[in-house]
């Protein structure tokens, strides 16, 4: 018997077969370069076929395969050192899409149909794996143009500004970046100096402004530090607010104002919660639409209307027929003198005692057109829709579970690669309403059906002029409908109190997050906006200003504050988003609690009217109690909404608003004020 070969050894057998076609075009190379490609080529491929293989594990200890892949390309020698730069594939690509979009964005129409904006972009993250040959002081030896004994000096201050893992979150990092970091250790540098914007960008040392810095050898050093005696080395600047050195490197006298950009998040996000269109939840949503739209259920029940209209407009006119049939022929009879008078009466009373059998065959006809026609088909499309509904209810329920536990450290990608929590939770909200709205419609179906049926019932009884019968049956079939309609409201509060559950936690746990973000970004902001003269007159300060600038807005040249006024308008409107979705949230809230108050009241109103109270009466006193109750909620609300709000303008608002009306009077005052800066 042949023995199964399993689908790791068919795994196996086809790496080794790759290997040995990977050993083949090594040998076959023709000089050290190719070789190193082939097997740079080799190594990706195989990587990514395991990542994709070995999902699960990957995913479990994704910071251990980046440990263990430390020292890839590391020298076996000691002492040498690499002159290439240390970056990956993907972070080099990464750099040039960032620079190409930026370039773009900045020629393309203004907010055109199919603009995607940037995000916010921050410095490759690669990590060095050259050996560190750091001396005592704690730098290079040979590379103090590196760093100075403070850290580096980037700005003003002489002091290295440093991106905490908690910040990096919020910058659009790559999620391996970010764990690249945190096996990195906290206080990973941050080079502001050459941080690319959403403006432009400053290529650091020996950086092409595209990827992650140069790391030169031990005998090698940039162009500006090979001599200023040597002319075709020197790099002349080209703009007159870059005096102080190369173009190529960080100016230390210069204001560095760039994380004003790299710090808060991306803005505007590609997929906002308030739009409703993130591609993840379209599957969700359309099963939303398609519950919620009920144009195949009015159609139904309009064409069964007009024809139920038709069928008894002929049933009155076939009664009037046979009632002026009946008559001319007694009539006619009695004139001929073949009928007496008596013998009339008796047939006219004969024709009254069969006449209520006609309308009752006539209702019984009306009921089974009902339920063949209306009935059975509707309720088995609603029934189907509370079944999706519910199912996409549990599936959106079962996402919020797996993101209960998040990382504090995980990069903010809502918006963007995941949806945000509001627009989950409004979903889920909108697929409750849609259910509901499915239950109150089989409602209604089966209420059509009993008065059809008890008109069926009680016509017999008033026919024979038993009306303590006919009243005995009609009371039964109200008592049916008070009961059936206060199950229906306590069914309904049950599921929105479930519904209101869900929200609350997911709410408080999200505005816990966005508050913790806020303020995980504000300080830095913050410092950024009190470095800027309260009086620019007096005191203008020197930006650091990217050349690429220059290139795309000329008019920085003769006004440098206009870009400060760029970055104070964009950092205004990006951090407050944490701000505005804290709002958003709270007001979801807020209605969900509405959606309770309400259906609380209702099914007070159903047990009060079913326990003898006159119906009018007590929705009156409900509807006032229903007033009240929103008017208290409302007012909580904006309490909150307050908080979050004075949060926002005490810790940043106030500052960063305060802060671009200077530039905005100074711009005004010196003739640098452009209207398209606000845009």
């Amino acid at each position: 018997m042949t023995p199964k070969v399993s689908e790791q050894d068919l795994f196996i057998q086809s790496s080794v077969e790759r290997h040995r076609a990977f050993v083949d075009r090594e040998a076959a190379a023709k000089d050290d370069r190719e070789r190193l490609e082939i097997f740079a080529e080799f190594v990706v491929a195989e990587s990514r076929l395991r990542r994709d293989r070995y999902s699960a594990a990957f995913d479990s200890m994704a910071g251990d395969i980046f440990d263990l892949t430390r020292d890839l390309w590391r020298s076996y020698g000691s002492g040498r050192r690499s002159a290439t730069p240390v970056t990956t594939p993907a972070a080099a690509s990464d750099g040039a899409k960032l620079t190409r979009t930026m370039t773009a964005s900045s020629d393309a129409p203004i907010r055109a149909g199919g603009y995607k904006p940037c995000l916010s972009p921050i410095p490759s993250m690669a990590m060095s794996t050259v050996p560190d040959e750091e001396d005592s002081r704690g730098r290079t030896q040979s590379r103090w143009w590196e760093a100075s004994i403070e850290g580096g000096s980037q700005g003003r201050g002489g002091r290295k500004i440093e991106r905490s893992k908690r910040e990096s979150k919020y910058m659009g990092v790559p999620v391996e970046h970010l764990i690249q970091l945190e096996n990195d250790g906290p206080g990973t540098p941050h080079d502001s100096g050459s941080t690319p914007s959403a403006f432009g960008s400053t290529p650091g040392p020996g950086s092409s402004g595209q990827g992650p810095p140069t790391y030169y050898g031990p005998n090698e050093y940039p162009p500006e530090k090979t001599g200023l005696h040597d002319a075709q080395q020197q790099l002349t600047p080209k703009y007159p607010y870059w005096n102080h050195s190369a173009p190529a490197t960080p100016d230390p006298y210069k204001l560095d104002v760039s994380r004003l950009v790299t710090l808060p998040p991306p803005y505007p996000r590609h997929h906002p919660a308030v739009n409703n269109n993130h591609p993840d939840l379209a599957p969700i949503r359309n099963t939303h639409r398609s519950c919620a739209d009920l144009a195949q259920v009015e159609e139904v029940k309009s064409l069964f209307s007009e024809k139920l209209s038709q069928i008894r407009e002929q049933h009155r006119m076939d009664a009037t027929a046979r009632r002026e049939r009946m008559r001319a022929d007694i009539q006619s009879r009695v004139q001929s003198g073949s009928m007496g008078y008596a013998a009339a009466a008796q047939a006219e009373s004969s024709f009254e005692a069969d006449e209520p059998k006609r309308m009752r065959d006539g209702l019984k006809m009306e009921y089974d057109a009902y339920c063949a026609e209306v009935m059975s088909p509707l309720h088995a499309l609603l029934s189907e829709r509370i079944t999706k509904s519910t199912a996409a209810i549990d599936h959106l329920r079962s996402a919020l579970d797996a993101s209960r536990h998040s990382n504090p450290n995980q990069a903010q990608e809502e918006g963007d690669e995941r949806p945000e929590l509001l627009e989950k939770l409004t979903l889920l909200k909108w697929l409750s309403e849609a259910r509901e709205t499915a239950h109150r419609e089989l409602f209604s179906l089966e209420s059509e059906r009993n008065e059809m049926y008890k008109a069926l019932v009680v016509l017999p009884y008033r026919a024979a002029g038993q009306e303590d019968k006919a009243v005995d049956a009609e009371q039964f079939f109200e008592h049916d409908e008070k009961e059936r309609r206060g199950n229906l409201e306590k069914e309904n509060l049950k599921r929105v109190e479930q519904l209101m559950d869900v929200v609350e936690e997911n709410v408080t746990r999200g505005v816990e997050d966005l508050l913790g973000a806020f303020w995980d970004i504000a300080p830095g902001l913050l410092g950024v906006v009190q470095k800027i003269p309260l009086d620019l007159r007096r005191e203008r300060p020197d930006l650091l200003i990217p050349p690429m600038e220059f290139d795309e807005n000329p008019s920085y040249i003769d006004h440098p504050l206009q870009y400060l006024y760029t970055l104070l308008a964009h950092a205004e409107k990006s951090a407050y988003q944490f701000i505005e979705s804290q709002t958003n949230l709270l007001c979801l809230l807020h209605e969900v609690k509405s959606s309770v108050m309400v259906a609380g009241s209702k099914v007070m109103e159903s047990e009060r009217v079913a326990a003898g109270e006159g119906e009018h009466s007590v929705r009156e006193e409900m509807e006032e109690v229903r007033r009240m109750e929103e008017e208290r909620l409302t007012a909580d609300l904006k309490d909150k909404v307050r908080i979050v709000d004075g949060q926002w303008k005490e810790g940043l608002g106030d500052a960063l608003h305060g802060c671009r009306q200077r530039v905005e009077r100074y711009l005004v005052q010196s003739g640098g004020w452009d209207e398209g800066l606000q845009e």
